[in-house]
């Protein structure tokens, strides 16, 4: 065996041990994407990405993770994800 077999397992074991160590707080939460399925409801009932007619869940949420520009209230994070959910908001919206 060499010198190097013991020590073989100390990145693995330090890896796993940083990834545990980074979930123990509980929720982690993804803002991001929170706009993200109205912001798709919106391009594909509205044919546009601002999140206006969410206004009142958006006061609620105390204007989190939004932008105010002009007239129009829009997600903070770029479009791709929610040109992404487009389809499948499409698909599972009849069964939600």
């Amino acid at each position: 065996m060499s010198s190097r077999a013991p020590t073989a397992w100390l990145v693995p074991a330090l890896l796993f041990v940083s990834v545990c160590a980074s979930y123990l707080h509980g929720h982690m939460g993804c803002s991001d994407s929170r706009w993200s399925i109205p912001t798709a409801a919106s391009l594909l009932d509205e044919h546009d990405f601002d999140l206006d007619e969410y206004e009142p869940l958006i006061r609620e949420r105390g204007f989190y993770f939004t932008e105010h520009v002009g007239d129009h209230y829009y997600n903070r994070y770029p479009f791709g994800a929610s040109i992404l959910a487009a389809p499948a908001v499409l698909v599972l919206r009849p069964v939600a």
